[in-house]
């Protein structure tokens, strides 16, 4: 676990946990300093220490994402997820970073990303493209919601609005959990969907069921369009 590496700053912490369960023995007491509260933030720390040694740095618009730079430019970036850590770079030196890392912490190297967060990665260098696919997650989510044999639509959205007015119910419509599930696609790779979502996030405390077959009709689409994906690519003259 990645929280028992970080040094513990606290003597009071560890002092309660040998005089709770130091009969036990050291790792025990190891095992348990991972449970308390301040230990993310003291692997935080450790880490972010170790990036800084190696003369990277961390970036004011996201804190978990650290940039190694020569000579003005960019050269690797590092991004931190609790403790998982995804580096983008030229090979030899993202080879170097990881050796120099293993020096200090327990790391295991799994090769190129092909998954993050539930999102494939699917990396082109012929064409120099990168695409964010979440294909099984649409197909989970349409099993969750008992739509996966429904028939696809052409559209996230009707072209005209309803005109049919239907009172508010006090029937359990799971509608939240589908808009957050519509916003967590939208966050990562389906953007055509983003309208949609943001739309029926409106009605999160005064939802019906005309707003809950509004977001079945998003994942209509999604049904017809589950191999969709966000392509990032190189534009002609960058490289």
């Amino acid at each position: 676990m990645a929280a028992v590496k970080g040094k513990m700053d606290s003597k009071k912490s560890m002092e309660l946990l040998h005089q709770r369960f130091g009969h036990m023995g050291m790792s025990t007491v190891k095992l348990l300093a991972n449970k308390l509260d301040q230990a993310p933030n003291i692997w935080n720390k450790t880490l972010h220490a170790k990036l800084l040694a190696m003369g990277l740095v961390r970036l004011d618009s996201d804190y978990g994402l650290y940039a190694l730079k020569k000579d003005g430019e960019v050269t690797l970036l590092l991004t931190v997820y609790v403790d998982d850590l995804l580096l983008m770079g030229p090979r030899q030196l993202c080879e170097e970073v990881a050796a120099s890392l293993q020096e200090t912490f327990e790391l295991t190297t799994i090769g190129t990303v092909k998954y993050l967060l539930g999102v494939e990665i699917l990396i082109n260098k012929t064409r120099k493209q990168i695409v964010y696919s979440q294909r099984q997650y649409v197909l989970e989510v349409l099993k969750r919601f008992h739509m996966e044999n429904c028939n696809g639509s052409a559209t996230p959205e009707a072209t005209a609005p309803s005109s049919v007015k239907v009172p508010a119910t006090k029937e359990y419509l799971p509608y939240r959990e589908l808009v957050g599930a519509l916003q967590y696609l939208v966050s990562a790779s389906r953007p055509d969907i983003a309208h949609a979502t943001r739309h029926l996030g409106k009605y999160l405390a005064c939802y019906n069921h005309t707003h809950y077959a509004q977001a079945k009709r998003v994942l209509r689409y999604l049904k017809a369009t589950s191999d969709y994906g966000l392509v990032m690519d190189v534009q002609p003259g960058q490289g």
